[in-house]
């Protein structure tokens, strides 16, 4: 059974945020984790899998937020992430309408470099 998250909205499903932040996670993590290898990012079905997921949880159930944070933080841990993860930016932005996270994501470095100086 596939959950559609623009069906429902997490917060209807659950009566309170910190219950549908956990609901969030129960999809987005194993997303994550499987980006973690690099072997399985070069499955082309498994890296739109994990795409799809990460943009319909960006778009419609408020992940924005925990996504920059996960992808900045992977992008420090993980070498290999630099491209899929440019491609699931230009992904979010063009097939969802969504370059709002883009725009964040780009605007990190600028903000951590001017935070030091």
């Amino acid at each position: 059974m596939e959950f559609d998250v623009r069906k429902r909205h997490i917060c209807k499903v659950t009566p309170a945020c910190v219950e549908a932040l956990k609901v969030r996670s129960l999809y987005t993590r194993p997303a994550y984790l499987v980006a973690e290898n690099e072997a399985r990012l070069k499955n082309n079905a498994i890296k739109m899998r994990i795409f799809k997921t990460l943009c319909l949880a960006i778009k419609h159930q408020q992940h924005g937020i925990g996504a920059q944070t996960a992808i900045v933080q992977n992008l420090q841990y993980y070498e290999h992430l630099s491209e899929p993860m440019a491609e699931l930016l230009q992904i979010l932005t063009e097939q969802y309408d969504y370059p709002h996270l883009t725009d964040e994501i780009l605007r990190y470095p600028c903000m951590k470099c001017m935070l030091t100086h």
